[in-house]
């Protein structure tokens, strides 16, 4: 992957009477990733998006990681499920580009769990 472009996951919450304020659903953004051309992207935007195999046993699972400076430490995990394709669009090159032809891929997740590791400094 060359890029994520920033999300937002939200938190809602709920005044309950007795306890006040008490969290409720969480809303999953959907994704943008920026990545090299590939068949297999290509594959799945026709078989999910185009011919509509796009069920639950057709959805990804993924994870993305935050890494230390050092990038030898993960700081946060994220695990997605129920990952689906909703867009597959090549990106314009880029002047003085690296020869690799990118596209970008928009996801919606129904789905984030989330691992903080708190830096031992």
């Amino acid at each position: 992957m060359s890029k994520i472009d920033a999300f937002t996951v939200k938190q809602a919450f709920v005044q309950d009477p007795k306890a006040g304020l008490e969290p409720a659903n969480l809303e999953y953004p959907n994704l943008v990733v920026t990545l090299p051309e590939n068949r297999a992207w290509s594959a799945f935007f026709e078989d999910f998006v185009v011919k509509g195999n796009n069920g639950d046993d057709k959805e990804l699972a993924g994870r993305l990681e935050v890494l230390s400076p050092d990038l030898s430490t993960v700081l946060l995990g994220m695990d997605l499920h129920h990952v689906g394709i909703f867009g597959l669009d090549p990106e314009a090159p880029e002047p003085n580009a690296d020869g690799v032809r990118r596209v970008k891929a928009e996801l919606y997740c129904e789905e984030m769990t989330f691992e903080f590791r708190p830096s031992s400094t």
